[in-house]
């Protein structure tokens, strides 16, 4: 998952939650970490040289809710593809447009 948003340079982690309902709830699973003799989440998050954290949270079909969280000691992201560059500056510009067209803006024609 890391590689496809960029690099980084020796040590990375993952931990994966499923069911929890909230940040704290899962903050406090990932570091009791029951059930896992190598206790893995709790070592992950206690790492000093994690400097770098990723999240994602969302809905899982069979146990409700999944949250992934990569943890890693550099990490530099790859630029935006140039698909990407092109939807932004068309994203920049339709946004720019439907403000300019709002009325009572700047640069807006009104009927007198």
């Amino acid at each position: 998952r890391l590689a496809r948003a960029g690099e980084h340079r020796e040590q990375c982690g993952e931990n994966v939650v499923f069911g929890m309902r909230s940040a704290k709830e899962t903050v406090y699973h990932m570091l009791l970490d029951d059930g896992a003799p190598e206790r893995g989440h709790r070592a992950n998050l206690l790492n000093p040289d994690f400097r770098f954290a990723g999240l994602a949270f969302g809905s899982h079909p069979s146990a409700e809710t999944a949250t992934v969280l990569l943890l890693t000691d550099h990490f530099r992201a790859k630029p935006p593809s140039k698909a990407a560059q092109i939807r932004s500056v068309a994203e920049d510009a339709l946004a720019e447009a439907a403000v300019q067209d709002e009325p009572g803006a700047l640069g807006h024609d009104r009927a007198a």
